[in-house]
């Protein structure tokens, strides 16, 4: 029997719907190619410590590390019925097509069924960057070997498992030795990194001292009229007592020479189509939509309406095998109105855009040629944003005049604009007022001029803006700025940051939904009392995107089958010892305060000493109760306490610990949703 695995029923049917001859059984759905069957997101979970061993039930720091010597899956309970369905169906197969999402956590959700069922047959691969029907035509006449991406499966598994080791050890050591009275400190691999960041910011801002500094505009008579010149020199040559740049405006009063005309013709080629991030923070800007919300609906643009290719892509970069293809596409956005004019030669950038030998797992994000007619609210407003950015990879450069004038006096006044020759690419976005400069007469180079008058004006330097979602991801993939040593720093500038394109916007969640951030206004990111304290109580190693950089680079190294997932691994809880010792050194410190102003203060606990069984903490085990054993488990949106998994009539969600003195209680993630925090 040939078994199809596919990641949700929906793609089950979608597919079922293309290879013919559907009949539904039981789980799965027979055709004409073989029985598709389907998983639910993850059907199998990461068990907690204590199925490892009783004991670990208890949060005990004496315990830790702990590290499985063979890892352990379990089925998910509210899927467990579909496990076993699926489980029955790979025993009886003997070929096996891997059709679920096409990344490394489709390939873990399907290859950890089975391994579990020790399937050793034939795999094959279905490799589809969209699902309109060409696209998924042309993937299952060309289906891949499955040794091709074996490599994804055991970079997944790998993060899997880091993810695992840093987010039970790390978060059971801190929030024993360092959080204050019943307060759950959760780490994570990436998440933490991240908050760290956004409380390093912060705090420059609330730590920014304004200084007042002054600038000159000087009005400058020629022949073709006023010209205003300005004199405003670079930080460290700034001007910061009024009386001298008083003195200044006085000298250059009355000042003549020759005006210095530059002009030079440029072209500016459109930005390249959309990679998730890059959608995420131009989404965040226009619209103020979260990274989350954004990946929803480009998720539904693709699922539900075959609109889009897979979204969560990190490429930019479009194969050289979709050149032709455009035409169709173009006509019929220009036909259902998302486009304002016809293109009827389109420009093909081949080296720049099309090019196949920058291709990652994916190709950028694009509409495809099912394009739908009827969307509506957020939905449109994402689509139109793909749309438009493939289409302006066919309009011609923005090719624009570049002036400037300067008049060299005792110090040099200077003006700068540009005057839009051809718009080319962007007549489907727009010249930027602030790019464009200020609008400049037609003044021929060597024309007399005359200072008439100067102003002082005056500035204050501005403290860096707070964290948007969108320069908050920018920052993430960038992450280079952040590190001083130059040798990592010149690594760091070849990797994509920390996390994934698929797992960014989820983290920014946890990290609101655990209570370490919030949301002001449409778009600001804060830290909170509680991230602060988190922060604060943590050694800054913990947090240091560099190391978490490096990570990332290892699991790359396993994808291109240059390091093993076993290799990660044993490297990662290498360091977590390491990393625990930190933690058992912090916490003999002295009391020390944590958080923002508002925020609790709390001391080190003591460390355990060497041959007992050390310090005990404040609270008992019975205070963080088993279930919140998990870093999965999310922070009281009222007080702050860790959460538990509790079970009604309508099923699982969280409910505060202290519960019933405080009644917090927060919906669960839905089945399938998937982690990388």
């Amino acid at each position: 029997m040939r078994l199809i695995l596919c990641e949700k029923p929906s793609q089950a049917r979608e597919y079922a719907r293309l290879l013919g001859g559907a009949r539904n059984g039981d789980g799965c759905i027979q055709t004409a190619q073989g029985t598709l069957t389907w998983a639910i997101g993850h059907l199998l979970e990461q068990v907690m410590p204590e199925v490892y061993d009783a004991r670990y039930k208890a949060w005990r720091v004496e315990d830790l590390p702990i590290v499985p010597e063979r890892w352990k899956l379990a089925p998910r309970t509210s899927v467990a019925a579909q496990y076993r369905k699926v489980a029955a169906l790979i025993k009886q197969a003997d070929e096996v097509v891997i059709a679920t999402d096409a990344g490394r956590e489709g390939e873990l959700i399907a290859r950890e069924l089975l391994e579990r069922s020790r399937y050793r047959g034939p795999i094959k691969r279905l490799w589809a960057s969209a699902l309109d029907d060409t696209s998924l035509r042309k993937a299952w006449a060309n289906l891949r070997d499955g040794s091709a991406t074996l490599g994804l499966y055991q970079a997944a598994l790998a993060r899997q498992r880091c993810d695992w080791l840093v987010g039970i050890n790390l978060t059971r050591a801190a929030t024993r030795l360092l959080a204050p009275r019943d307060t759950l400190f959760s780490v994570g691999r990436v998440q933490t990194p991240i908050l760290a960041m956004i409380v390093r910011r912060d705090r420059e801002i609330a730590d920014f001292k304004p200084q007042d500094y002054f600038e000159l505009a000087a009005v400058v008579a020629c022949e073709k009229g006023p010209v205003t010149l300005f004199y405003a020199p670079p930080e460290g040559k700034r001007l910061y007592r009024r009386e001298e740049a008083e003195a200044l405006a006085a000298r250059l009063c009355g000042g003549e020479g020759p005006l210095r005309v530059v002009s030079e013709r440029k072209h500016r080629a459109p930005p390249r189509p959309f990679a998730l991030s890059d959608l995420q923070g131009e989404a965040n800007r226009r619209f103020g939509l979260s990274a989350a919300r954004t990946l929803e609906l480009a998720q539904q643009l693709y699922e539900r309406h075959k609109a889009i290719s897979y979204p969560r892509s990190d490429c930019t970069y479009l194969p050289e095998e979709q050149i032709g293809a455009e035409r169709t596409i173009l006509d019929r956005l220009h036909a259902a109105g998302h486009l304002p004019m016809a293109i009827t030669t389109p420009k093909i950038r081949k080296g720049t855009v099309f090019n196949s030998a920058k291709l990652s797992d994916h190709h950028a994000i694009i509409p495809t040629a099912e394009v739908p007619k009827a969307l509506a609210g957020d939905e449109f407003k994402v689509y139109r944003l793909i749309a438009e950015r493939y289409a302006m990879q066919f309009l011609p450069d923005y090719r624009y005049e570049a002036t400037s004038i300067t008049l060299a006096l005792q110090v040099t006044l200077s003006a700068s604009g540009q005057v839009p020759l051809e718009m080319g690419w962007r007549t489907l976005q727009g010249v930027d007022e602030e790019e464009a400069g200020r609008p400049l007469p037609p003044i021929v180079d060597g024309t007399p001029g005359r200072v008439e008058t100067v102003t002082v004006e005056a500035k204050r330097t501005r403290p860096p803006n707070p964290y948007s979602e969108r320069s908050l991801l920018g920052d993430i993939k960038n992450i280079q700025k952040y590190v001083t040593e130059a040798e990592l720093k010149a690594r760091l500038r070849e990797s994509s940051g920390i996390g994934t394109e698929a797992t960014r916007a989820a983290i920014i969640e946890t990290l609101k939904q655990r209570g370490y951030i919030r949301v002001e206004g449409r778009r600001k990111l804060v830290a909170t009392p509680l991230g602060c304290a988190l922060i604060d109580a943590l050694p800054e190693k913990l947090y240091d995107p560099g190391v978490t950089a490096l990570w990332e680079d290892q699991l790359e190294e396993v994808v291109e089958g240059r390091r093993s997932e076993a290799q990660v691994v044993a490297s990662i809880a290498e360091q977590l010892r390491a990393d625990l010792e930190l933690l058992r050194g912090r916490a003999t410190g002295q009391p020390r305060p944590v958080g923002g102003p508002d925020a609790p203060t709390g001391r080190r606990r003591a460390s355990p000493k060497r041959g007992g069984r050390g310090a005990q903490p404040r609270s008992t085990p019975h205070e963080v109760p088993a279930p919140a054993s998990t870093p999965d488990a999310p922070c009281c949106p009222r007080c702050a306490k860790p959460m538990v998994s509790r079970h009604s009539s309508r099923g699982p969600f969280w409910g505060c610990a202290d519960f019933p003195r405080c009644r917090g209680t927060r919906a669960m993630d839905p089945p399938g949703a998937r982690g990388g925090g």
